[in-house]
């Protein structure tokens, strides 16, 4: 079943993200032997002592280094499984039996064969649909769920060296923005190709400083998590996005982001909304439905 080989997939990312711990785990070690064997027997008048210490110090470090990321990806890695089993569980409730799609696409050439030495006025067979887009339950707050892309954040590179000499996806000093909606949904699915930052959908709160920035951040995710879902209900989500792609999704779900306000009088043009005062539609919209639920998004 294509959903049991996604299991194994992740359990073999898996199995291959602890043999890289482990083995920058026993390089460190010897790293760490190589210094303690160095202090017990050299002697610090030695006129090569001084250039031999910072050769083992700077590789300590850079072993430090590749370990610290060794373990952050298996951490990651282990999030893609938790993802993985979580949808394999609920997929017989948003998804179709995977035996079922796997029997339509393969019985898709067998149709085409019969129909071509059918009648010439005979309708040609339908095009096999496109495979659908695995997706994950994320649980609101207070108790909506929405079905979402899972974001991979072991697949990008960790660019950003902080203060403890961690890598990590973000600047420490990043800021979010608040821009045209159409800018920032580039960024969330996208990333910042000026300043180099992976899609800001793998952000966070941990990587951010000061409860103002999470907040923001919050906010920022429940904008963005209530167009993905508008995105996968169209089946217009493309994996993987260029901005062409991403400027696509936006423009399929443009009619539905286009409400009217609460307090206000006519619709919005989209392209001229921040998203900031998109959310604050957002929440008009579930207010007038009668849905409570908010933007306080379980973080990953």
């Amino acid at each position: 079943m294509e959903l049991d080989a996604a299991v194994r997939a992740a359990h073999d990312a898996l199995a291959r993200a602890d043999a890289d711990a482990a083995y920058w785990m026993q390089q460190y070690r010897l790293c760490v032997e190589d210094v303690r064997k160095w202090v017990e027997a050299s002697r610090l008048e030695d006129a090569e002592a001084a250039p031999r210490y910072r050769l083992l110090r700077q590789t300590l470090q850079d072993t430090r280094c590749g370990l610290d990321y060794a373990v952050r990806s298996a951490s990651d890695t282990r999030q893609e499984l938790a993802n993985a089993r979580q949808f394999f569980l609920a997929a017989g409730t948003i998804t179709p039996a995977p035996s079922v799609a796997l029997q339509t696409l393969a019985s898709a050439p067998m149709r085409r064969s019969l129909g071509a030495g059918s009648a010439a006025g005979a309708p040609a067979p339908e095009c096999a649909p496109p495979p659908s887009v695995r997706v994950s339950p994320l649980k609101r707050a207070r108790g909506d769920t929405v079905y979402l892309v899972p974001s991979k954040r072991a697949k990008y590179a960790r660019a950003f060296k902080w203060g403890d000499n961690a890598l990590h996806h973000f600047p420490r000093d990043l800021t979010i923005p608040v821009c045209p909606l159409a800018t920032m949904w580039q960024y969330w699915v996208c990333g910042d190709e000026v300043a180099k930052y992976p899609p800001f959908r793998i952000l966070v709160a941990s990587e951010l400083e000061g409860p103002k920035k999470k907040r923001l951040l919050s906010s920022l995710r429940f904008v963005m998590l209530e167009i993905e879902s508008r995105v996968l209900a169209q089946g217009a989500w493309v994996s993987d996005p260029c901005p062409r792609d991403a400027a696509d999704m936006l423009q399929a779900v443009h009619e539905s982001i286009a409400a009217r306000p609460a307090a206000k009088r006519g619709l919005q043009p989209v392209g001229q909304l921040q998203w900031t005062s998109l959310g604050r539609i957002f929440r008009d919209q579930k207010k007038m439905r009668g849905d409570e639920g908010g933007e306080d998004d379980q973080e990953e």
